[in-house]
């Protein structure tokens, strides 16, 4: 059974084991990372139980509007929030792109013409709390390209694509947030 994990905006954000709301407004990169407690993230439990889905959480329009920041700092407040979490797992989807998930095995294909990316962080962030800018470093990502087909898979956390690191310093993201330049 393939689920498509992907669509335009609120199609995809519901996919996830938690869902960022916006009800109190759309946080942009700059300021979550800088504040990750600003009252405009709003994260809420999923509605929809979807397998290989229950450990993430999703965000759209990815490379276009910047959010790289945005979702990384819902992966630090994840872990900091919820105490007994030793990992926490991220999925930001491109417009125009999407993930084709197999229910069943977990595997992925990405189609389309952009990039999506699977972000992984296996500790807790050093400093996330309100007013002060996020620090979290070494979360593992996975760009995922639909011109090359790239594949993934949802039980193993492994695949093809571009693997890299990602760090935020003092509320400040890596010189390249997307991956190395190709």
């Amino acid at each position: 059974v393939n689920t498509t994990v992907g669509g335009t905006s609120a199609g995809l954000a519901v996919l996830g084991n938690w869902v960022y709301t916006a009800e109190k407004g759309s946080i942009v990169s700059e300021d979550a990372l800088m504040n990750p407690y600003d009252r405009e993230i709003t994260i809420a439990p999923a509605f929809l139980k979807i397998p290989f889905m229950e450990t993430l959480i999703t965000d759209t329009h990815f490379v276009t509007r910047n959010r790289m920041g945005r979702m990384l700092t819902f992966l630090a407040r994840d872990l900091k929030d919820n105490t007994q979490l030793t990992l926490s797992r991220a999925v930001g989807v491109d417009e125009h792109t999407a993930l084709l998930l197999n229910t069943t095995t977990g595997h992925l294909s990405t189609v389309g013409v952009g990039t999506a990316y699977v972000c992984t962080a296996d500790h807790k962030p050093e400093v996330c709390k309100s007013d002060t800018p996020l620090t979290f470093q070494d979360i593992a990502c996975t760009r995922l390209s639909a011109k090359a087909k790239d594949e993934f898979s949802f039980d193993s956390f492994t695949g093809s694509g571009v693997g890299y690191t990602n760090t935020v310093t003092a509320g400040h993201l890596t010189d390249f947030p997307y991956g190395p330049q190709e």
